[in-house]
């Protein structure tokens, strides 16, 4: 889930922006290491109030990005989420009988990108790149280069299954 926003950011804003995490146990600190000039993990409160806007991913099985959708919209901030999977689109906002959305989508796919119109007629989704695809279509490029067809074909099979 982080992986893809992560990406997203580190690739079209490198080193031009602090990252600031709020779980330093997640994905988030590997993606972001070496990628990103200036990393701070804080607390959800605190790295909200220190954002100019939010950017998150979304997840129909935590609730960490409702908190912080509903936090940074009631403190004025832009909110705006990378929905980076096919399913579970309303759910990923709904939580304790409540909608918690962002003022923008960002979508990976043109598949996904009918889904989130279909299901948020009134926000704006906005077709961006996957990282994710094009991070794992880098690596599959390298790989052939490298001619190791076993780790090749390991990598098409996990991103088959």
């Amino acid at each position: 889930m982080y992986l893809a926003i992560e990406d997203k950011v580190t690739k079209e804003l490198n080193g031009s922006i602090t990252a600031y995490i709020h779980d330093k146990q997640g994905p988030a600190v590997n993606i972001f290491n070496g990628k990103i000039h200036k990393i701070e993990i804080l607390s959800l409160d605190d790295l909200i109030n220190k954002s100019d806007w939010l950017l998150c991913g979304t997840s129909w099985q935590s609730d960490l990005e409702w908190k912080a959708i509903r936090r940074a919209k009631k403190a004025n901030k832009k909110v705006i989420s990378f929905i980076d999977h096919w399913v579970n689109y309303r759910e990923r906002y709904f939580k304790k009988s409540e909608y918690a959305l962002p003022d923008e989508i960002w979508i990976g796919d043109i598949y996904a990108e009918k889904i989130a119109k279909d299901n948020f007629p009134n926000l704006k989704v906005m077709l961006k790149s996957n990282p994710y695809f094009l991070d794992m279509k880098e690596q599959l490029l390298k790989l052939k280069k490298s001619k190791n067809i076993n780790t090749l074909l390991n990598k098409v099979w996990v991103m088959t299954t």
